[in-house]
C-alpha cells in the first residue's frame, strides 16, 4: 500500500447541494472540517449540523453520554467518498458502549437506515477495541484485520485510510500503524434519499429514528474528511483557521 503525501493543489469543486467553501484552508484540503472550533456548522461545506439526544457541543468539541446522543449533518456529495480517502478525529471515551442497537458506538459515520448499507464508520466496540470501516456495493464490509485496544479517560487520534488504488484500508492511532487490510470492492456511496442518509459524530445519522442507535460515550473533536489516503502526520496537520 502507497499512501502518498497531499498533492501541492487540489482543484475546489462546488455542488448546488453544498458549497465547498475552503478559501481559507490551505493544503490538504479536507472536505469536511467539525466539531474544532465551538460551532455546530462543518468549516468547509457551511453545512448547520444538529445536536440529538443527549450530545452537549461545547469549545473544540462534544461529549457524549452514551444514551442516543449524537451530532448530525444532511448528506452532502462532499462526504461520499468512494475513491481513496480519509477519515480522522480525536476521540476521548470514558467507557464502552452499553445499551444500543450494536455492540459498537460510532464516532464518526455515513450511511442511512438501511442495515449495511452504509459508506464508512469509525467506532469503538464494547470490546475495547476501535475499528475502521468502509462497506460495499453489495452490503459486505471489510474492517482492519488487526484493532488496537481504546485508553478510556485519554486523547487519541484515529486516522483511518483507504487507498483505493492498492485496495487497501490502514487505521492508525496516534500516528502509529495498528491495523491493514485488503478491500476487494468499491466503498458504496449512493445512499437512498427516503431512508435518511446523512453524516453524524458520535452515533448513526438518526438515532432518534427507531431504527438504529449506536451511541459513543466520550468526548470527539477535530473531525475531519480528505478525499485521498494520507498519512497520519499529514491529515492530522494543524489547520489554519478563519482567524489566521
Amino acid at each position: 500500500m502507497v499512501l502518498r503525501p497531499a498533492r501541492p493543489t487540489m482543484e475546489t469543486m462546488f455542488s448546488a447541494v453544498c458549497l465547498l467553501a475552503v478559501s481559507s484552508i490551505t493544503d490538504p484540503l479536507p472536505v469536511a472540517w467539525i466539531l474544532h472550533d465551538g460551532s455546530n456548522r462543518d468549516t468547509v461545506t457551511g453545512l448547520e449540523g444538529r445536536v440529538v439526544g443527549d450530545a452537549k457541543a461545547g469549545i473544540g468539541g462534544a461529549t457524549f453520554f452514551g444514551k442516543n446522543g449524537g451530532f448530525v449533518f444532511p448528506d452532502c456529495p462532499a462526504y461520499a467518498l468512494g475513491r481513496s480517502f480519509t477519515v480522522t478525529a480525536e476521540v476521548r471515551p470514558f467507557a464502552w458502549p452499553s445499551g444500543g442497537t450494536s455492540p459498537a458506538g460510532q464516532i464518526v459515520f455515513r450511511g442511512d437506515d438501511r442495515s449495511g448499507h452504509d459508506n464508512y464508520s469509525l467506532n469503538l466496540g464494547n470490546d475495547g477495541y476501535f475499528s475502521f470501516v468502509v462497506y460495499g456495493s453489495t452490503n459486505e464490509f471489510e474492517a482492519t484485520g488487526v484493532r488496537s485496544a481504546a485508553r478510556l479517560g485519554e486523547w487519541q487520534r484515529l486516522v483511518g485510510a483507504y487507498d483505493a488504488r492498492a485496495r487497501e484500508m490502514r487505521l492508525y492511532i496516534d500516528g502509529v500503524t495498528v491495523g491493514q487490510t485488503a478491500v476487494p470492492f468499491r466503498p458504496i456511496t449512493l445512499m437512498e434519499s427516503g431512508w435518511n442518509p446523512g453524516l453524524s459524530v458520535g452515533n448513526v445519522q438518526n438515532p432518534l429514528g427507531g431504527v438504529h442507535n449506536q451511541p459513543f460515550h466520550g468526548e470527539i473533536r477535530d473531525v475531519r474528511l480528505y478525499a485521498e489516503a494520507l498519512l497520519p502526520d499529514v491529515a492530522a496537520r494543524p489547520l489554519p483557521t478563519a482567524k489566521d
